[in-house]
């Protein structure tokens, strides 16, 4: 069977055209049949408008788009399921997951990969049976592009009794244990308002608080709501950026009995699991949104919404459902 026309075919034709070379030469030149030739200018060409490679080529792909049968274009049931999921802010990878480890029945063990869903997404984001939607919206990053930042000059912050984070247990590093949390602060808009973030490194498992400002203070007393939240044995280590509101971790340290780590400046990758968190954060909070008005029962709403979310380094579940098992279990699936 012979290969659709490439683009550079494309364009020898267009040329051609133009030379008004016979269309059995141009089969002859190209090794095509002259049937091959005579059909592609008579569909993209016409009494008024010349034979152009440009607008051919971009017939041609979307033709070849929408021959294309997906997966969840044929099993409605899955497609329903898949939407749904992306409505409750599900990752495609997550739901991907999910329906292999976690099958619902009603889907007769039916599964889609991650890669689909995107090609779903991306083929399918401006209508559905239910309304006009762009289905990418509701993906955890909108924009995936990374962007590089320059260098910066680093500058020494003086925060009493700071332990680097080179000093932290290989146990810690390898998230072999629970009870070890990452610390960070979202801002937004120009206003002070902002979210105090933590982030338990093994089971993922999220705590929003709202901060009036930036000040250590304000950071303490949610670090304080956040560990109050949950058994004492789940809060062993705390890990900090240098950033002024990290000043109070002498006080956290003491009353609670956990030990405090800082990165390096400007090593925020030392603390991924918090800027992954702060990322899917970003979904509710984008960056330039005023966080006055927000209310602690919107953060929980929120945080809920992430906790609940399934996740691949878990097997596809939840962190509520790891933490949920753990504290049941007296801490036993602490391994």
């Amino acid at each position: 069977m012979q290969q659709r026309l490439t683009y550079l075919e494309r364009e020898q034709l267009e040329l051609w055209t133009r030379q008004r070379v016979g269309i059995r030469e141009m089969g002859r030149r190209l090794s095509r049949d002259h049937a091959v030739v005579s059909r592609e200018l008579r569909r993209n060409s016409g009494q008024f408008f010349p034979y152009t490679a440009a607008i051919a080529q971009l017939a041609s792909e979307r033709k070849q788009r929408r021959r294309i049968k997906l997966k969840l274009d044929t099993y409605r049931l899955l497609r329903r399921h898949v939407e749904h999921e992306l409505r409750a802010g599900q990752s495609p990878d997550g739901i991907a997951g999910r329906l292999k480890t976690h099958p619902p029945p009603y889907l007769h063990g039916l599964r889609v990969s991650h890669e689909t869903i995107y090609v779903y997404i991306e083929n399918h984001d401006a209508a559905t049976e239910y309304d006009s939607i762009k289905w990418y919206k509701f993906l955890f990053r909108q924009q995936p592009r990374r962007h590089k930042h320059g260098s910066r000059k680093i500058r020494s912050h003086q925060i009493s009794e700071r332990v680097s984070i080179h000093e932290r247990d290989e146990e810690i590093n390898n998230r072999t244990s629970y009870g070890h949390w990452e610390s960070d602060t979202v801002c937004g808009g120009r206003r002070p308002a902002a979210v105090s973030v933590q982030s338990e490194r093994k089971s993922k498992l999220i705590r929003l608080s709202k901060l009036a400002n930036h000040t250590a203070q304000e950071t303490e007393e949610a670090l304080r709501a956040s560990i109050d939240s949950l058994p004492s044995w789940l809060w062993q280590t705390i890990t900090f950026d240098n950033g002024k509101e990290g000043a109070c971790h002498t006080r956290i340290r003491d009353d609670y009995q956990l030990q405090t780590y800082f990165c390096d400046p400007y090593a925020s990758w030392q603390k991924g699991g918090v800027e992954q968190a702060n990322g899917l954060l970003r979904r509710y909070l984008p960056k330039k949104m005023d966080l006055t008005d927000l209310t602690e029962y919107d953060l929980f709403l929120i945080q809920e919404r992430m906790n609940n979310t399934y996740r691949k380094s878990l097997h596809y579940q939840t962190p509520n459902e790891i933490i949920g098992a753990l504290i049941n279990a007296g801490g036993a699936l602490d391994s």
